[in-house]
């Protein structure tokens, strides 16, 4: 299991994912005594994630449900305790309970859009299955639909570790004729399953979230829930797929795929990752309308945002055009918000210039 081995001593030692600027980029910070104020104040339904430092158990998690940080997560309930699912079963335990010194924790609001109704409901079903036992045949199970490529979990290098196992078995045994085939037979038997899983996957099965069913339930839904964290380490191929689910469930609110493209390609910007960034504001012009103030100074900052990301490109003439387009919709404003970004555009074609004549 080389390639477990190699991600465990990176796991071990801090370094890669597991470094500390990875982990800061996650918005984690060590899980110390004075955060508890802070985190006194969460409210029922907030999410906190964990990154558990020196547990083998948790380094799996990651490595098979990765690439990422995170190895744990629980749910706030009242005056800074928190419903968890361990080993152990699920437990009520104070949020002092996680601060180690060494592991690294960050909190996921769901803000104020949900009613204090509905998240007293969240804490009485999480009170009622209080004391409830592990699943471990589920763990299994959803470990083998993530080795055998069932599973949108799936890596390679999980694949590989196996292989490799399978051939360091059949070199051990290689005298004994019969269990040479027989480990033979089943590396081929399990890259068929894995082949076929992927491709039935790729063909036919279409993740799909189960979102609110009124159109004001929907716009609040996107507003209060933060997906980011599960997107920005998606491809750009499967970000751009799982976007083209997104427009097609939230087809009736255009603000909504304004939104979230425009949160997740924020994020990606502060981790440099721009050509997914370009492509999340582009999708979110296609739903801009610049008949009102409103939506021209929507449509000017979004392009003020790919204008950003032509400068780290150093597509400066790319950049100063799309700034130009942003000042067009904008000049005729007769607005304080208005002359205050128009300013800004301004001063970013300044800005823009004195670049261009350094480099």
């Amino acid at each position: 299991m080389i390639f477990a081995l190699i991600d465990y001593l990176k796991y071990k030692n801090q370094k890669g994912i597991y470094g500390l600027e990875s982990i800061h980029k996650y918005n984690a910070v060590l899980a110390e005594p004075s955060l508890l104020p802070k985190l006194e104040k969460c409210k029922p339904g907030d999410i906190l994630f964990v990154h558990t430092a020196g547990s083998i158990m948790s380094w799996a998690v990651m490595y098979y449900t990765g690439p990422g940080i995170w190895s744990h997560c629980a749910t706030f309930g009242k005056e800074g305790y928190l419903y968890d699912c361990t080993t152990q079963g699920v437990i009520e335990r104070h949020i002092s309970d996680y601060f180690d010194g060494k592991s690294y924790i960050a909190v996921m609001s769901i803000g104020n859009k949900l009613p204090d109704k509905q998240r007293k409901k969240m804490t009485l079903r999480a009170e009622q299955i209080l004391g409830a036992g592990f699943d471990w045949k589920g763990i299994f199970f959803f470990w083998l639909s993530i080795i055998s490529g069932n599973n949108e979990d799936f890596r390679v290098c999980c694949v590989a570790d196996i292989i490799i196992l399978i051939v360091s078995l059949m070199g051990i045994f290689y005298k004994i004729l019969i269990l040479r085939y027989v480990f033979l037979a089943l590396g081929v038997l399990y890259l068929l399953v894995v082949v076929f899983s992927r491709v039935r996957m790729k063909i036919f099965k279409r993740e799909r979230v189960e979102y609110p069913d009124t159109k004001e339930a929907k716009k609040e839904y996107v507003v209060g829930k933060n997906i980011i964290d599960d997107l920005i380490e998606l491809s750009l191929e499967d970000l751009e797929k799982y976007f083209g689910l997104f427009e097609k469930d939230f087809a009736d609110i255009p603000e909504a795929v304004i939104a979230a493209c425009n949160n997740v390609a924020n994020k990606l910007v502060k981790i440099d990752e721009f050509a997914k960034a370009e492509m999340l504001y582009k999708k979110a012009l296609k739903y801009c309308k610049t008949s009102t103030p409103k939506g021209k100074m929507g449509v000017a900052g979004i392009l003020n945002n790919l204008a950003g990301i032509y400068v780290e490109r150093k597509q400066y003439d790319k950049a100063k055009k799309t700034i130009r387009e942003a000042i067009g919709l904008i000049e005729n404003l007769d607005t304080n918000e208005a002359e205050i970004f128009y300013a800004r555009l301004q001063e970013n074609i300044n800005l823009l210039n004195r670049r261009i004549n350094r480099e």
